[in-house]
């Protein structure tokens, strides 16, 4: 029996969204499962490539959960007709029951999706690629011009801040937080082991530092390094942040 294949429907609406804004973070991005999402959710759209999550990043204008409500809004209307279900921020919405054709209800898996969105694709319908996004976007964002750096900053880059990864980068990602926590900016946090992996702790102090400084809702914060979120950091603590 062949293996699954990620749906060309699923590949297109992701490679779409990175067209319209290219600098947007991908880091819960995602189509097959993984090992992990396979034992948590044997029954998953994405163990048959059925499915695609989109990374929420408000600050380069995916805000997760109002993408999730326009494309319910497309599916009600039968303007959309690829979309099995979507779920975000602990909802779920489908087609599927005439009493909740199409309205968000409680959702009640393992994982509430907060931190991105999800959309499962009808098996049917997995190789249609026509556009998903028209009339949602305007023109993609212009690319930004290099940062001047006169004082030779160190310079940050986004593909070397994944979850688990291990690098100078992550490194000096670690003292700017500490420098917050020893300042008192960030309480309730305690400072971080300075070994240059982005582990949890990492993750959980910059959840904080986006919390405490930026003034973002709990559920908002997912401890990612979004733009805006290292931008920020940057000029607070001395570095330069390349997406």
């Amino acid at each position: 029996m062949a293996a699954p294949t990620a749906a060309p429907a699923a590949r297109a609406a992701l490679d779409q969204l990175t067209k319209l804004r290219p600098h947007r973070s991908r880091v819960s991005d995602g189509i097959m499962s993984s090992d992990a999402h396979k034992k948590l959710n044997p029954t998953s759209d994405h163990d048959k490539g059925d499915a695609f999550d989109g990374t929420n990043d408000p600050s380069e204008g995916v805000d997760s959960s109002d993408l999730a409500e326009w494309l319910r809004q497309r599916c009600r209307l039968g303007l959309e007709k690829r979309v099995k279900y979507i779920i975000s921020d602990g909802r779920i919405a489908s087609g599927t029951y005439k009493t909740s054709f199409w309205t968000w209800r409680k959702y009640d898996g393992v994982n509430g999706h907060f931190h991105h969105f999800h959309v499962s694709i009808w098996h049917s319908r997995r190789n249609q690629t026509q556009a998903w996004w028209t009339g949602y976007f305007t023109l993609p964002t212009p690319k930004p011009a290099a940062a001047p750096n006169p004082k030779g900053l160190p310079v940050l880059e986004a593909h070397n801040l994944g979850l688990r990864a291990k690098n100078g980068d992550v490194l000096i990602l670690q003292k700017a937080l500490n420098a917050e926590v020893k300042e008192g900016r960030l309480r309730g946090v305690d400072p971080l082991k300075q070994d240059a992996i982005f582990g949890v702790a990492t993750q959980r102090a910059l959840s904080q530092f986006q919390q405490q400084v930026q003034g973002w809702r709990a559920v908002k914060s997912p401890g990612l390094p979004v733009a805006s979120t290292m931008t920020v950091l940057g000029k607070r603590r001395g570095f330069i942040f390349k997406a």
